[in-house]
């Protein structure tokens, strides 16, 4: 027997199941808190909780995460150096330290002007007075010829013992800013993969675990950990990844939305017979444009742990912003219910920048504070508190702790209301503790002059209003539809007519979506059944869809897609070939086409191996492209020979 466990390390939760491939069938599950600043204790929390029995026979390990995309839009990562050459890079990039070298390709990737060694070996001299984790090189039209940055590459690994990536190994698309983006993002998140990996491996070696580890790409994809180690960037969107092959494993649909709802995001993906589009732009993540390949997926702030706010007038927004939930804190911290309980008596003062029942918890290095930051970060080192105490300990106004700006520098974590305290409140789930959050919603209920009831189902109502608006806005987006539910009037308008209880108007509006819904999540039993019967289709919510990310991961192939381009010369003499890792020139058409076709082929397969797989099934198709200059006369541009690799991991014996 060979069995694969599946690890997903998200935001909120680390999954873990161990899988019979050969059976399809889920041998044992577990789920445990994801514990940020010590990554080995929340994955040893949840594979402890496996039936041991099965371990013996784990032969391969696939890891699914959203570190990568996390520490993109929280700005973290390691200190990278980048060198740059045949083009301007004006803007503000994440770096340590960049060099702009000489050496100029034209956009055919000719050279034009030849590299300087005197120069490259003064840069790298230069790179040891800085703390450089990782090093991204970029040259324009690097992907028609990949020379000097190989030539750089292999200068600098001569000197530096420190990883080196070049852009055209993560991108074969043009778009040099976009290109370099890519390159220095990946350099960053080098010392969070590794982080990643070394915990899995070190749990792994505590349970007497032997085996392979692959890590899910944002297509989908697998790769094997060395792979990961030299291109983490190609995680970014792997949780939300595995979610689709997670739900396509579970229920077998080749055609619905699938709808990950997690902790902190909702995601969604169209699946269309049995495959969802690559988005060809490459992926976006916290503001960077990048040209890394992953699934067309629309992501939203509000999951099970978004923070519920409600003013003084009744008004209630949910996310999306990520916070504990009362119930949970209260569990570990049972005091903070006294703390709550004090401030219902005085039930007309209101904050501005924060909500009366927040509390808040020390999670990040305080690093340099001041006098009167150093003194909350000390109140906070047994335990979280809520605002009102940590005032009253400092004897100062609530609104002058800078409690949102700490929150927000990372150093602070609030805990305040979220739909799972809504749930708690409904009795619909009571894992945690109940009676903290009938407190809060007593205290929202006094500011607001409403009934706890009212707020407990104005925050129902929201929140299944809002997941429904999610749904429609990606199906808008999957359509190519430009408008937005939250910015359009006139969309906003026929989206609040669908949930007008009144019936007092001239105008009554619904929806009907043509496809069924595959929900996958821990929270989307209590959530997704009801923005269904809103969209009047079928909800789809398979045995096991807590842990449907760890499934997905266990569950996928390794893959690789790669293009060659031929194009004539100018004045017709010969043809030049455009590989990924090349250039080749021939005199006719015809023998560009028959080297081209193996190479690409060849190409794409050493990569799928590399990567994890023995024996990949390869694709190619070829498509010759011509341009109508007059009526009835055409004339060649180019030949597009693309070739896709697809092979199932390879397992250790």
């Amino acid at each position: 027997m060979a069995f694969i466990l599946g690890i997903d390390t998200g935001g909120t939760y680390t999954d873990s199941v161990i899988i019979d491939p050969a059976e399809k069938k889920i041998l044992t599950k577990a789920k445990s808190f994801t514990i940020k600043n010590d990554l080995t204790a929340g994955i040893s929390n949840s594979i402890g909780q496996l039936e041991p029995e099965h371990m013996q026979n784990v032969k391969l390990v696939c890891l699914s995460t959203t570190l990568a995309t996390n520490a993109i839009v929280e700005g973290r990562g390691g200190k990278v150096g980048l060198f740059v050459s045949g083009g301007l890079i004006e803007d503000s990039l994440p770096v340590e330290y960049m060099q702009q070298l000489k050496g100029k390709l034209d956009i055919k990737g000719k050279i034009k002007e030849d590299l300087d060694y005197t120069e490259i070996a003064q840069a790298v001299e230069n790179l040891r007075s800085h703390s450089i984790n990782a090093i991204a090189i970029s040259g324009f039209a690097s992907v028609r010829n990949p020379l000097h940055e190989l030539t750089i590459k292999e200068l600098i690994k001569k000197e530096l013992d420190i990883p080196v990536v070049c852009a055209h190994e993560l991108s074969s698309l043009l778009g040099f800013k976009e290109r370099t983006v890519t390159a220095v993002l990946n350099a960053r998140l080098i010392p969070v993969i590794y982080a990643l990996i070394k915990a899995t491996k070190k749990v792994l070696n505590e349970k007497g675990i032997v085996a392979d580890i692959m890590v899910v790409k944002g297509d989908g994809s697998l790769m094997q950990e060395s792979y990961a180690l030299s291109k983490p960037i190609e995680t970014i969107l792997s949780g939300p990844a595995a979610s689709i092959i997670g739900g396509m494993f579970l229920t077998g649909k080749q055609d619905a939305l699938i709808v990950d709802m997690g902790g902190t995001t909702t995601d969604i993906a169209n699946l269309h017979k049995g495959a969802v589009k690559i988005r060809k732009s490459g992926a976006k993540v916290g503001g960077w444009a990048t040209q890394i390949k992953a699934a067309e997926i629309c992501t939203y702030g509000v999951g099970g742990d978004s923070y519920i706010h409600v003013n003084a007038k009744g008004s209630m927004e949910i996310g999306p912003q990520k916070v504990t939930p009362l119930c949970v804190a209260a569990v570990n911290y049972p005091y903070l219910i006294r703390e709550l309980e004090t401030i219902k008596k005085d039930p007309e003062y209101e904050l501005f920048s924060d909500q009366e029942i927040d509390c808040f918890s020390l999670i990040g290095d305080p690093g340099t504070l001041n006098a009167q930051d150093a003194a909350l970060a000390g109140l906070l080192k047994d335990g979280p508190h809520s605002a009102f105490y940590l005032a009253g300990k400092l004897k100062k106004d609530v609104e002058t702790l800078n409690l949102t700006k700490l929150t927000n520098a990372g150093v602070l974590d609030r805990i305040s209301l979220t739909p799972t305290d809504i749930l708690h409140a409904m009795g619909r789930y009571t894992a945690w503790d109940t009676g903290i959050v009938h407190s809060a919603i007593r205290i929202i209920s006094l500011k607001a002059r409403k009934t706890e009831d009212e707020i407990i189902q104005m925050a129902y109502k929201g929140i299944i209003q809002k997941l429904t608006r999610c749904v429609l806005q990606s199906i808008a987006d999957f359509e190519n539809q430009s408008f937005d539910f939250d910015k359009d009037p006139a969309a906003g308008y026929f989206f609040s007519k669908a949930f007008d209880t009144k019936h007092m108007h001239l105008l009554e509006a619904d929806f009907k979506l043509k496809k069924p819904v595959v929900a996958v999540g821990a929270p989307v039993s209590a959530w997704m059944r009801p923005v269904c019967e809103n969209l009047h289709t079928e909800v789809i919510i398979p045995e096991h869809t807590e842990v449907a990310n760890a499934i997905g991961a266990a569950s996928g192939q390794v893959m690789e897609t790669a293009e060659a381009l031929i194009r004539p010369q100018k004045e017709n003499k010969g043809y030049i070939v455009h590989f990924p890792d090349s250039l080749k020139t021939f005199e006719t058409l015809q023998e560009a086409k028959d080297f081209a076709v193996p190479y690409i082929r060849d190409y794409v397969c050493n990569i799928v191996k590399e990567a994890g797989s023995l024996e990949p099934k390869i694709v190619d198709t070829m498509e010759d492209i011509f341009a109508e200059i007059t009526a009835g006369r055409k004339v060649f541009v180019e030949t597009r020979i693309k070739a896709t690799a697809i092979g199932s991991p390879l397992w250790s014996i």
